[in-house]
């Protein structure tokens, strides 16, 4: 595996299924399956994929990315368009985080947040048109809007 793409490809895959919390660790997971990086390597694909540190809600930090967006499938809830956003709302009550949507598009893109398998997210409930998200115990805000960010634009 020498392609940039299925690297980055492969840092998604693990950042979304591992607990990693340091570079070097990722290092060693990627070198566990054949692919041998540097740490300024990492770096690099950490900026263009997005990477940040989050505090997770037991604690704990790790590395983790924000949520995927699927742009060429002109049927996801994710976005009808690329330069058309299916959320329209934002807005906290509590600890928890409502979305609202184009009418009819809640369901699926709720199922599209679940399939993700944050650590942050407890789980969501959709209606028609808005999306309760609840996050896990002690779960940061400012980490939620990271993760859930490319459907916020």
């Amino acid at each position: 595996m020498n392609s940039k793409l299925q690297r980055q490809e492969l840092i998604r895959t693990l950042l979304r299924t591992e607990l990693v919390v340091d570079q070097e660790a990722l290092r060693k997971l990627l070198q566990a399956r054949g692919v041998k990086v540097t740490q300024a390597t990492l770096s690099r694909d950490f900026t263009d994929l997005g990477v940040k540190r989050v505090v997770t809600p037991s604690g704990k930090s790790r590395y983790m990315i924000p949520i995927a967006t699927v742009e060429k499938e002109e049927t996801s809830a994710v976005r009808t368009r690329k330069d058309v956003s299916v959320v329209v709302g934002v807005e906290f009550s509590g600890r928890f985080l409502i979305l609202k949507t184009r009418p009819a598009c809640a369901l699926r893109l709720a199922q599209d947040i679940d399939a993700q398998d944050i650590p942050l997210i407890a789980g969501t409930i959709a209606g028609y048109d808005t999306i309760l998200i609840i996050p896990r115990e002690n779960c940061q805000r400012e980490d939620l809007m990271f993760v859930l960010q490319p459907l916020l634009k």
